[in-house]
């Protein structure tokens, strides 16, 4: 039987303790203020909120890039797992797109999932 890897998208608000007890690897959402980009959990709650309310800029989120996807698939395959990439619901991102692009690199040992769902129940 192959040895399974999970990896999802920050958008599924897993506490770090259980990313951490079960292995997930968690690809961060992008996060803009403007001209200024951070990766999910870069600021603090309260660091972003402070940055939101002295907007404009607003925060806007945008999906991982294919290349962050393959960055976290690609030592997952080399250690011969099988990854299972479970990620928000496409109906409010793109990040479906960019996980399915980045598992054509490696054929058969990625399957990508639109949970058509987003946060805890993502997760």
């Amino acid at each position: 039987m192959p040895k399974i890897a999970i990896v999802t998208d920050s958008a599924c608000d897993l506490p770090e303790g259980l990313q951490n007890r079960h292995g997930i690897k968690v690809v961060p959402l992008v996060v803009r203020f403007g001209t200024e980009v951070y990766l999910d959990g870069q600021l603090t709650l309260g660091e972003f909120w402070n940055k939101a309310r002295q907007g404009p800029p607003h925060p806007e989120t945008s999906q991982p890039s294919a290349g962050m996807f393959e960055e976290a698939f690609a030592p997952l395959v080399e250690q011969g797992y099988h990854i299972i990439c479970l990620v928000i619901t496409s109906k409010h991102s793109g990040t479906f797109n960019s996980a399915y692009a980045a598992s054509q690199s490696f054929p058969g040992q990625v399957t990508v999932f639109d949970t058509l769902s987003l946060s805890l129940a993502q997760g």
